[in-house]
């Protein structure tokens, strides 16, 4: 069925791209022989600059379900002529075209005399899901031909490191402006994966990568298949190290382990994750951890292929396609941690912050944690710079300090109220204590925090809630 609903889109499609189109500045295409629905919208960008007179703006409505295959055109409108935003839209497109349980979105572009001058670099899913049919689009400047990159490709190099030899750099780059990194630091035994999208800064010739760390990373466009690395300022690093990553042209996908959160579907016979940083979608495999996240989803009572945000640790591998010749990326759930019936995508774009976040106690070591009563919720709030931070299940406020080294955290226990707690927030106090006592390293997912000990067993869950 899958394969026949691509070929009728595909179809659909056809006629889209060579239908008639009428003969006004503004045009939107569509099957001529089938009801139509409308997904409108505005597009602008944030340079102050003026169009040429033969720009074209176009907006494109494509199915995007499948992950690593190209997207399928459902809808266009086209705007000739006009040289500043915002540049307000509506592509039509068949209702009959459109399967409830794929993932669909508009791209925009704006060419000028066949060239690409501006694009949005962001998924905008609209129609299925929680989605509306109505989209706000930023597109961004892109470099000219000179300093385009040439993708999809790999980019490598270990570059200096503070404290060791040095921090070998795996760079996956693809033209929708998804990345994939992995850097190891040599001699250490420590590696750190990282996914999510890539922009130009077309003045500055400067790739910013936006994953799941604070910052983003910065590099300087050398040329096609090289980029050299910028401070977190977007400064050139004055030095004679070689601070450069290079390409030899071609894509040598890595292997990704880390911590995923993102929107899980799951039928009785398949299950897709869309995986939020980069807007992919990717099918799961039945095997290690999914049993957990099986039982979560369907505990959580969510609609037959819903989408229900998940975190888990996982990898993404290659596996042969369920349907047709090749490979594809597959998810591999490792460790389950959690469902999120309140979170979904585009809340969680961007992980929080650590220090001065209110995070919701949600589980200490295996117990389930919610407030009691009227009491206060259960919550820890680290806050800086002082290096304080307060702490209750909704009986005592537990305070002390901490000390915060990349990954690494400690905390170290203050002035506490000594009130009797009655079960079962006494039981839970005593957890929080002690989970606060071995807490040695954390890691962020989105809005989600978790702390581990020091052989890094999980030892609370908690969630970002902003007040």
């Amino acid at each position: 069925m899958k394969i026949l609903r691509r070929v009728a889109i595909a179809l659909s499609s056809v006629l889209l791209i060579f239908g008639p189109l009428s003969g006004c500045a503004f045009s939107s295409t569509t099957a001529a022989n089938a009801e139509t629905a409308s997904v409108t919208g505005s597009a602008f960008y944030r340079e102050r600059m003026l169009l040429p007179p033969d720009a074209r703006f176009e907006a494109v409505l494509e199915d995007i379900s499948l992950a690593d295959a190209p997207a399928v055109v459902v809808g266009r409108a086209q705007i000739d002529g006009q040289t500043s935003p915002p540049f307000e839209f509506s592509i039509d497109y068949d209702p009959e075209t459109i399967d409830p349980r794929g993932r669909y979105a508009v791209r925009a572009t704006i060419t000028v005399g066949g060239q690409l001058w501006f694009t949005s670099d962001t998924v905008h899913p609209v129609i299925t899901g929680d989605h509306g049919k109505t989209v706000s689009i930023l597109m961004r400047r892109v470099p000219t031909p000179a300093v385009r990159l040439r993708l999809p490709a790999t980019f490598r190099g270990t570059l200096p490191c503070a404290d060791c030899p040095g921090v070998s750099h795996h760079l996956d780059l693809w033209p929708d402006r998804v990345f994939h990194l992995r850097r190891e630091w040599l001699e250490r035994d420590f590696d750190r994966y990282d996914t999510g999208r890539w922009s130009y800064d077309v003045d500055r010739r400067e790739l910013v990568l936006r994953g799941g760390a604070e910052m983003p990373l910065r590099f300087e466009i050398v040329g096609p298949l090289e980029i050299r690395q910028l401070d977190l300022e977007g400064r050139p690093i004055e030095s004679d190290l070689d601070y450069s990553l290079r390409s030899n042209g071609t894509l040598t996908p890595t292997e990704l382990a880390m911590s995923f959160g993102g929107e899980l579907r799951y039928m009785a016979d398949a299950a897709i994750f869309t995986e939020c940083l980069t807007g992919r979608s990717y099918p799961v495999a039945f095997e290690d951890a999914w049993i957990d996240a099986e039982r979560a989803y369907l505990a959580a009572n969510t609609e037959p292929g819903g989408p229900l945000y998940t975190t888990f640790d996982g990898k993404l591998v290659d596996r042969p396609r369920m349907e047709g010749d090749g490979t594809e990326g597959t998810i591999v759930v490792t460790r389950f941690i959690n469902v999120w019936p309140g979170q979904n995508c585009e809340r969680a774009r961007a992980d929080a912050t650590l220090l001065n976040t209110y995070w919701r106690i949600v589980r200490l070591d295996d117990q389930e944690v919610s407030a009691a009563g009227d009491r206060r919720e259960p919550h820890v709030i680290l806050r800086g710079p002082e290096n304080r931070y307060s702490a209750t299940v909704g009986c005592n406020s537990i305070t002390g300090g901490y000390e915060l080294g990349g990954q690494l955290l400690r905390l170290s226990p203050g002035p506490t109220t000594l009130m009797a707690c009655p079960p079962p927030l006494d039981g839970l106090e005593r957890l929080l204590v002690s989970a606060l006592d071995r807490t040695r390293s954390y890691r962020i997912t989105a809005q989600t925090l978790e702390l581990f000990d020091a052989e890094g067993h999980s030892l609370a869950l908690l969630e970002a809630v902003y007040l």
